[in-house]
C-alpha cells in the first residue's frame, strides 16, 4: 500500500547537544515508580475494595494515558460526621533509618474531595519530633493537581507497654507506602491517581542552616557569602555539602553557584539553598539601613513607653553573652514569672525600634529546642489606628473605626508535641490575612516584615508566615515592639540583630508562578532553573524544585527561557492564553500588572520523513571532471526518523517542458552523517543551454510495515 507523506522543506543542520549528568554525593533510589499504563498496574491497590471499587482507566490519566480510578461504593457516603473511608493502600516498601523520602503523585476527582495520606508507620524526624505518620492532607478538585511531601527518618518509633512512643531500634521498617482516607464524599465519587513515585535519598543533607550568614542587608553592588551548615539525619555536619542556590528575585539580587549574593537594586530577594532532601531560605534585603540594634549591650532601664510599668519591666531583658548570632551578645527576654512585679497585662518589653523611613524590618530569635512555648512576639505600627484606608482603590479618609488600619501582628512560638510557629492578627491592619503554621526547629530563625504598596508580608526563614492586603498603602512602621506574654508555661526567648531597611518596596510587586508538566525539558530564569517540579542539577543530583515563584515589580518585563530535550518543543500559556515561543526558545511577559501563572508543556516533535533540495544550493551545473563534459550534479538531503526503513532512493530527471516520462535514476549510496546523496547526469543526456527538471524520491517503510514514497517538489535549472 502506498501513502503520500507531506513534504517538510525546512532542514535542521545543527542539532542541540545533550549533557549527560553523573550523580555524585547522594544516592537516589525509586522504591515505587508507577505510571499505571497497564491494566495490571492497579493490582497492588485492591486491599480496600469494600470501600471503593478499583479499575484501570486507560485514557483517563494525566496527559491522556493510564491511571487508577476509585469509585465510592453504594452505601458508602458521607453522613456529615467527618467519617473517613479508606480508598487504597500503595505497595509495601522497606524504609531505611537515615534516609529521606519524597512521595509524589497526581490526583483529581469527579467533584471536590479531601484526603489524608501517609505511609503507615511512626517515626522521629531529623529535628527530634515524633510523628505517628508522615502525613499530608490533599484537596482534590476536578483538575489534575500534583501532591508531594518530604520527610527524613531519624528513628522508627513503636508504642511501649505504657503506650508511649519510643525508638524501636530498627534499622529498616517494611510498611504500606501510602494509605489514603477520604472524607466528605458521596456515593459514586470518582478519584483518579497517576504518576505515583517514592524517591529515596541517602548520604545527603537532611537539614540546612543559613543563620551564620553574616550580611543580610546589602547596598546596591555589594556582595554577601551565604554560609551553609548542612547536617545529615543524625545531626552530623556534612563538609562541602552538595547544594544548589537560587534567587527568587534576580532583579534585586543574584546568587552564584558558590553562594555569593550580589545586590543589583533596592528590594527583597529570597535566596534558597537546596540539597536533594532539604531546603532552607534566607531573606536578603537591598537598600539603605535605618535603625539597627545589635543587642550587644544591656537594655536601658526604661524600656516601656508606659512609665508606670518601667519598674516591673526594666529587668525583663538582659544580655546573653553565650548565645548570640552576631556581635558579642543578644537580649534574653525573660518569662514574666522570673521578673518581680511582672503583671498579666504585659505590654512592650522592647520598644523604641521605630523607623518611619523604612519599609522592611528584620530580627532573629533563637529556639533552644525545648518543648517550652516561647510566648509571642508582637509587632505593631503604633498605638492609634490610621484613619485613611483604600476603599475600591481610592484613599478614603472617612473610614469607620473598624476599617482603619493599625498593623498589629502576633507571632506565637508554640512548642507542642509537633512543634510549630503560628500567627494571629490583632486589630485591622490587614485584610484577607493568610499564612502558614511552620514547623519549629532548634537554632536561629530570621523574621522579616516587608511592606509593599498593597501588602504586608512576614517571612520566617524565607517562607511566608503571614500576609495580607494593607489597609494603609505604603505603610511605614511607627513603632515596633516585642511583647512576651503568658504564664509559667512560657519560656524565655533570645533576640538579636534588629535592623530597619529602606528597600523601596512600596512599588507594587507581583508573583509569576511557573508550572511545567512532563519530564522532557526545563524552564530557566537568568540561568536558575524554575521548573519543572524535579530535575537533575549541575552536580548530577535529582532534586525537587522549589524555585518556581518569581517576584517582579509593577510594569516590569520577565523573560523565561525554555530548555526542551532534543526531539521536544515547549508549548506555553500565560494566564491561560497561548503565547508563541521565539526562535531562541524564550518567552517574554511584558508590562506585568498582576500575579500570573505560566504553564509550560514539553511535547514530542512529530518528525515526518522528507527530502529537500533547491536549485541554488543543491543543483550544480558546468564542466565536470577530467573529461570536461557538461553535466549536472544534484544533491538531496533526506530526513528519516528512527522508525522508518529506507529502500530505493534517487531522483527523476527530464528536460524541462518535455512530454516524455521522466527518467528514474536510483542513487547508489548515502552519506549517513549528513543524510545526503547525489547523482551526476552528463554526456548525451544533457546539453548546455537547456533547462532540466529534477525531483528527489525515496521509497521507505514505516515501523508498522506500511510502504510509502516521498518526493521533493520539481526543481528546474
Amino acid at each position: 500500500m502506498k501513502k503520500t507523506v507531506a513534504l517538510l522543506l525546512a532542514m535542521m543542520l545543527i542539532l542541540a547537544g545533550m549533557t549527560v549528568a553523573v550523580t555524585v554525593g547522594a544516592e537516589v533510589n525509586y522504591p515505587v515508580n508507577e505510571t499505571f499504563e497497564e491494566t495490571t498496574d492497579v493490582d497492588w491497590a485492591t486491599k480496600y475494595t469494600g470501600t471503593a471499587s478499583i479499575s484501570h482507566d486507560a485514557t483517563g490519566g494525566y496527559g491522556g494515558t493510564g491511571a487508577v480510578k476509585y469509585t465510592a461504593n453504594a452505601g458508602i457516603s458521607s453522613d456529615g460526621s467527618g467519617t473517613q473511608h479508606r480508598f487504597f493502600t500503595a505497595p509495601q516498601v522497606t524504609f531505611k533509618k537515615g534516609a529521606t523520602y519524597t512521595i509524589s503523585f497526581r490526583g483529581k476527582a469527579s467533584s471536590s474531595a479531601a484526603a489524608w495520606c501517609a505511609p503507615n508507620f511512626g517515626y522521629t524526624d531529623e529535628t527530634g519530633v515524633h510523628h505517628n505518620y508522615p502525613a499530608n492532607t490533599c484537596s482534590f478538585t476536578t483538575s489534575w493537581k500534583q501532591f508531594s511531601w518530604t520527610f527524613s527518618i531519624k528513628n522508627f518509633d513503636v508504642k511501649n507497654s505504657e503506650g508511649v512512643w519510643v525508638d524501636s531500634g530498627e534499622e529498616t521498617k517494611t510498611a504500606g507506602s501510602m494509605i489514603a482516607n477520604f472524607w466528605g464524599f458521596s456515593e459514586g465519587l470518582q478519584v483518579w491517581i497517576d504518576d505515583f513515585t517514592i524517591t529515596e535519598v541517602t548520604d545527603e543533607a537532611a537539614t540546612i542552616d543559613l543563620s551564620a550568614t553574616a550580611k543580610t542587608v546589602l547596598a546596591v553592588n555589594e556582595t554577601s557569602q551565604i554560609k551553609v551548615t548542612a547536617k545529615d539525619v543524625f545531626g552530623n555536619v556534612i563538609e562541602n555539602p552538595n547544594v544548589i542556590y537560587a534567587s527568587g528575585n534576580n532583579e534585586v539580587a543574584t546568587v552564584s553557584d558558590a553562594g555569593l549574593v550580589t545586590a543589583h537594586k533596592k528590594g527583597v530577594a529570597i535566596i534558597t539553598v537546596q540539597s536533594t532532601a532539604a531546603a532552607q531560605s534566607i531573606v536578603m534585603m537591598v537598600g539603605d539601613k535605618g535603625k539597627t540594634v545589635s543587642f550587644d549591650s544591656a537594655p536601658p532601664a526604661a524600656i516601656s513607653t508606659d512609665a508606670a510599668k518601667n519598674t516591673a519591666y526594666q529587668y525583663a531583658a538582659s544580655v546573653d553573652t553565650t548565645t548570640y548570632r552576631e556581635g558579642t551578645g543578644a537580649w534574653k527576654i525573660k518569662n514574666r514569672t522570673d521578673v518581680t512585679g511582672m503583671k498579666t497585662d504585659n505590654y512592650a518589653l522592647v520598644s523604641g525600634l521605630q523607623d518611619t523611613t523604612a519599609q522592611t524590618f528584620a530580627y532573629w530569635f533563637y529556639d533552644d529546642g525545648s518543648n517550652m512555648s516561647k510566648g509571642r512576639i508582637h509587632m505593631r505600627n503604633g498605638s492609634t489606628k490610621y484613619k485613611g484606608v483604600l476603599v475600591d482603590g481610592n484613599y478614603d479618609t472617612g473610614a469607620t473605626a473598624a476599617e482603619r488600619g493599625r498593623l498589629s501582628l502576633l507571632m506565637y512560638l508554640n512548642k507542642d508535641r509537633n512543634g510549630t510557629y503560628t500567627y494571629q492578627q490583632w486589630d485591622n491592619g490587614l485584610k484577607n490575612l493568610a499564612g502558614s503554621t511552620l514547623q519549629s526547629s532548634t537554632g536561629w530563625h530570621q523574621v522579616v516584615l516587608v511592606n509593599t504598596f498593597e501588602t504586608t508580608t512576614v517571612y520566617l526563614d524565607g517562607q511566608v508566615w503571614m500576609s495580607g492586603d494593607n489597609l494603609c498603602p505604603g505603610l511605614d512602621i511607627a513603632q515596633l515592639d516585642f511583647v512576651m506574654q503568658g504564664g509559667a508555661a512560657f519560656d524565655s526567648v533570645i533576640l538579636d540583630d534588629f535592623v530597619a531597611v529602606d528597600t523601596g518596596t512600596t512599588t507594587p510587586q507581583h508573583i509569576v508562578t511557573v508550572e511545567a508538566t512532563g519530564e522532557h525539558g526545563a524552564v530557566k530564569n537568568d540561568q536558575a532553573t524554575v521548573s519543572p517540579y524535579s530535575y537533575v542539577n549541575s552536580k548530577g543530583t535529582t532534586v525537587k524544585n522549589k524555585f518556581n515563584s518569581i517576584t517582579v515589580y509593577e510594569n516590569d518585563d520577565l523573560t523565561l527561557t525554555m530548555v526542551p530535550e532534543e526531539g521536544y518543543e515547549a508549548k506555553v500559556t500565560v494566564g491561560g492564553q497561548k503565547v508563541a515561543v521565539q526562535d531562541d526558545n524564550t518567552v517574554t511577559i511584558s508590562n506585568i500588572t498582576s500575579d500570573t501563572t505560566v504553564n509550560v508543556t514539553f511535547e514530542k516533535i512529530i518528525t515526518e520523513p522528507s527530502i529537500s533540495g533547491t536549485s541554488a544550493d543543491y543543483i550544480v551545473s558546468g564542466e565536470y571532471g577530467e573529461s570536461k563534459d557538461f553535466s549536472y550534479v544534484a544533491y538531496y538531503k533526506l530526513v528519516l526518523p528512527a522508525d522508518y526503513q529506507l529502500g530505493e532512493y534517487g531522483m527523476y530527471f527530464n528536460e524541462s517542458g518535455a512530454t516524455t516520462e521522466a527518467l528514474k535514476l536510483p542513487a547508489s549510496q548515502i552519506d549517513e552523517t549528513a543524510n545526503m546523496f547525489g547523482i551526476r547526469v552528463f554526456g548525451d543526456a544533457v546539453q548546455q543551454g537547456k533547462t532540466y527538471t529534477f525531483q528527489g524520491y525515496a521509497e521507505l517503510e514505516d515501523g508498522e510495515g506500511t510502504e510509502g514514497t516521498i518526493t521533493t517538489e520539481t526543481i528546474t535549472k
